[in-house]
């Protein structure tokens, strides 16, 4: 089985390098089925994975927040 994919290193990526595969490997452009749905499949399961990957590291950007937030309310409470 081909990998499409191979190299992406982010969601960006992933999404460029899927249009450039869709203009040789749709059907409607003359591309296999069978090649495209493997393609498509590919796609889909790294885009979940760079979605999931995306949002953890927005949650552990709030918790640094949310820290940041506790350790200046510290230094007003010491300061009054």
């Amino acid at each position: 089985m081909r990998k499409y994919f191979v190299g992406v290193q982010s969601l960006r990526d992933l999404e460029q390098r899927y249009k450039e595969y869709i203009k040789t490997l749709h059907p409607d452009k003359g591309g296999s089925p069978e090649e495209y749905v493997q393609m498509k499949r590919e796609y889909e399961r790294l885009r979940i994975y760079f979605e999931e990957k995306e949002q953890e590291g927005r949650k552990v950007s709030l918790l640094d927040v949310l820290e940041l937030i506790g350790e200046v309310a510290t230094l007003i409470k010491q300061r009054l």
